[in-house]
């Protein structure tokens, strides 16, 4: 029998396994034993920044090793936890502002923010909010210190009574660490980088620009001043592509859910806002905002 060559990403407790040759489902012969996995994950050996790879020789020579294999295997399987789309959620620094001064944070609208920014990427199985806390690996912020200054301006930190790294860390911990079973999102690093990405196709403001909807002091859109604008949810499959929320039936707090039809228009959504309107409030030029 042929050596089996494997190739094992370190993240913390979790590893993820790939076999040689490359097929997502099937068998692997070991000991001139068949053994069948319903959920074979086949990942490629990383290169990539912040992914720390080694590869191992399985060969009949060393059954003990093999059996080591094969436990962290099942191991790493049964940490999986099961989801079926992301939730990519972006958040109006404004209407965070007016919430969290109402919960006694100070906040403050970082300079460079602009725009709608990155709340989370958050995996998402249909019918619940969940997964979360999915594994215990810990938040590293050496890790993405080289995107640092794009977070800051994507996905900021608006609660200057907390530390500049609180908020990734929690949005790392609660759902990143339930992203690690998928190639594009395996640790800390391409988990976030991954999230940048997204946004620079599917930011909120030029969806709503597009619609002719854009903030404004004075201009209701079809409400009175109780209702700001909050979140905005788009559903995307696991590759990353726009999909209805339809099936996702998730409790709907202050979102709008994005649903494709055909390009980035918001031609189908479903939302919490009340049908006589709400107020889309400008970010203002003075980023100390009080509720």
């Amino acid at each position: 029998m042929q050596p089996v060559k494997i190739y094992i990403l370190k993240l913390g407790v979790k590893y993820g396994v790939a076999y040689l040759p490359d097929k997502k489902y099937g068998s692997v012969s070991l000991d001139n034993t068949n053994l069948n996995f319903k959920r074979f994950y086949c990942i490629p050996k990383w290169t990539e920044t912040g992914v720390d790879t080694f590869s191992l020789i399985v060969d009949l020579m060393f059954p003990a090793m093999k059996t080591i294999f094969l436990f962290v295997l099942c191991f790493t399987l049964s940490l999986s936890a099961e989801w079926d789309i992301f939730t990519f959620t972006q958040e109006w620094p404004t209407t965070v502002c007016v919430q969290g001064e109402q919960e006694h944070h100070r906040c403050v609208i970082p300079d460079g923010v602009s725009t709608w920014s990155i709340h989370g990427l958050w995996p998402t199985k249909f019918g619940t909010e969940g997964p979360t806390d999915c594994r215990q690996v810990p938040f590293d912020a050496n890790i993405i210190k080289n995107m640092t200054s794009e977070l800051s301006k994507f996905w900021a930190n608006m609660y200057a009574d907390t530390s500049d790294t609180s908020f990734w860390e929690h949005e790392w911990t609660k759902h990143g660490t339930c992203a690690m079973d998928l190639p594009a999102t395996a640790n800390e690093y391409m988990y976030f980088r991954k999230a940048l990405d997204v946004m620079k196709g599917l930011d909120a403001t030029t969806l709503l620009n597009n619609k002719n909807i854009m903030p404004s002091d004075t201009k209701i859109y079809n409400k009175t001043r109780k209702h700001l604008v909050y979140e905005v949810e788009i559903c995307l499959s696991k590759t990353f592509k726009p999909v209805s929320c339809d099936q996702s039936k998730r409790y709907v707090r202050h979102h709008h859910h994005y649903s494709p039809n055909g390009s980035n228009g918001l031609s189908k959504y479903n939302s919490n806002c009340p049908h006589d309107g709400f107020l889309y409030p400008p970010i203002p030029k003075s980023r100390d905002v009080i509720g």
